[in-house]
């Protein structure tokens, strides 16, 4: 996927961020909207007894809806960077900085969402997610050899 986006040109691919950035947060949403039911029947269970409960099937489904939208946001974040590095005007930098902050405040919603529904179990995967977010971004590019 990230091959397709380093081909984009420069506001395109802003454009390409900022959707995905939307998408995660319709999903986010979506989880927070469908997730309040089941949080006061994972604080009175705990993790075991609320899969039980709540049914293994829509748990699969929660976990899906999570990672693909911590995904999504993560995929925003490596554009946004690439973005805001490759810039040579102030006024870019700007927009490509504040493109940058959203896609972090929206991944911060829906950690707080992941995190509060999963608890330690989705801090553990939101890290790794981010952390090889973040070793991606810094990895060169294909044109830079």
């Amino acid at each position: 996927m990230l091959d397709f986006i380093d081909e984009l040109e420069g506001f395109t691919k802003k454009i390409v961020a900022m959707v995905l950035g939307l998408i995660s947060t319709g999903l986010f949403l979506f989880i927070n909207y469908k997730g309040r039911d089941y949080a006061k029947t994972y604080d009175e269970l705990g993790f075991f007894n609320f899969i039980t409960e709540v049914g293994q099937f829509r748990f699969f489904l929660l976990f899906i809806v999570i990672l693909i939208s911590l995904a999504l946001t993560v995929c925003g974040l490596i554009i946004a960077f690439k973005e805001l590095v490759s810039q040579n005007s102030v006024f870019e930098k700007i927009i490509s900085l504040i493109l940058f902050l959203t896609l972090i405040v929206i991944g911060g919603f829906g950690a707080m969402g992941a995190v509060h529904y999963l608890k330690v179990f989705g801090l553990v995967i939101l890290g790794g997610i981010l952390f090889a977010g973040f070793m991606l971004s810094l990895a060169p590019s294909k044109d830079s050899k």
